[in-house]
């Protein structure tokens, strides 16, 4: 007897249920993928914000407390007259200044003292700060903190040629060594006997993700001459800055000198290092792209220390709460005040 077969398919009815079946799968498939991909960009982005925030902390901090480092009170006919710290209105800025601030070459950071008037430099043993053959340095009387000349090319510059040998521009050597002088070394392309550093804001390169009103922060290094310009942070809303006086030298700070520093920009360099005891810097940035399902809670954000009156409020306007913002608060006391 023949076997039966059953020749039986599936029905139009069917073949559409599965495919309806199918499509809802993988539209929720879909959904959830779109949904983590969407996630993992945020955290990525909000994570390598983190990275860059520490880094310029990090740089931050570092040219703070170098800030001063090197600087005479007295730099008599020389025509310069730097001070180690000041802040600049419109647009915001952070103007540092120091010998010891250069990034682009370590000749900056060597230093010394006359142990002998022969003269004889302290060698400390260390190559990150040790004075090398042919560093340009510049040199300091210890007592008045006046810069020496000597020569009529470049009289504040001199060249180190060995622990008990200093030069003058010209070729000259040190004619009047004294048991103390302070010796700094100084780029040696500078023009100034000193480096100027300055971190500010601008909307130069301004990536596209940025909010509205944001700007790059950058950091900009000069020796007097041609400037390198280092760009830090991008889509930065508000750089605020305050300086910690203590105006009637007691030790303790008594007036927090907020944004243009009206109080500490009267001051000569000599009275700066003695009343400048801390620096607080505030930034208000963005923290990776613009979420449409986000709102940021505030509507306004005060960009500083509200108990301490420093720093300023800034509004977000209805586009820009469409960001998650950082407020970054760096606090450093200056090595270099006395």
């Amino acid at each position: 007897m023949p076997r039966a077969t059953n020749n039986r398919g599936f029905s139009l009815i069917e073949v559409l249920i599965v495919i309806g079946i199918f499509s809802v799968l993988m539209a929720a498939v879909s959904v959830t993928f779109s949904t983590q991909a969407r996630h993992g960009s945020r955290e990525y982005r909000v994570a390598e914000s983190e990275v860059e925030l520490g880094i310029v902390k990090n740089l931050l901090e570092r040219d703070i407390v170098l800030a001063g480092y090197g600087l005479a009170d007295d730099y008599g006919t020389t025509g310069f007259s730097p001070r180690g710290m000041q802040r600049q209105t419109g647009p915001n800025a952070l103007i540092l200044m120091g010998t010891a601030l250069g990034l682009n070459d370590p000749a900056p950071l060597h230093w010394a003292y006359a142990t002998a008037a022969a003269p004889t430099f302290r060698v400390w043993g260390d190559s990150r700060e040790d004075l090398l053959t042919n560093d340009r340095v510049i040199l300091l009387e210890p007592n008045t903190e006046q810069i020496l000349t000597q020569g009529a090319t470049t009289p504040w510059l001199f060249r180190y040629n060995s622990s008990s040998s200093l030069v003058d521009s010209g070729g000259t050597a040190w004619t009047s060594p004294t048991i103390g002088t302070l010796v700094y070394g100084v780029d040696p392309g500078a023009t100034q006997p000193y480096a100027t550093v300055t971190y500010s804001l601008t909307t130069t390169n301004l990536p596209s993700n940025c909010a509205t009103g944001t700007s790059n922060l950058e950091r900009t290094e000069s020796w007097g001459g041609a400037a390198v310009t280092i760009p830090l942070l991008a889509c930065t809303l508000s750089l605020q800055t305050a300086f910690g006086l203590d105006t009637n030298e007691d030790g303790t700070i008594d007036l927090w000198d907020n944004n243009a520093g009206a109080v500490a920009s009267g001051y000569s360099q000599a009275t700066l290092a003695k009343r400048l005891k801390q620096v607080r810097v505030y930034l208000l940035v963005q923290i990776g792209n613009r979420d449409a399902s986000y709102t940021y809670p505030a509507a306004t954000v005060r960009v500083g220390d509200t108990l301490l009156a420093t720093g300023a409020d800034v509004a977000l306007d209805a586009e820009q709460r469409r960001f998650r913002w950082r407020l970054v608060s760096i606090d450093v006391t200056p090595r270099n005040v006395r």
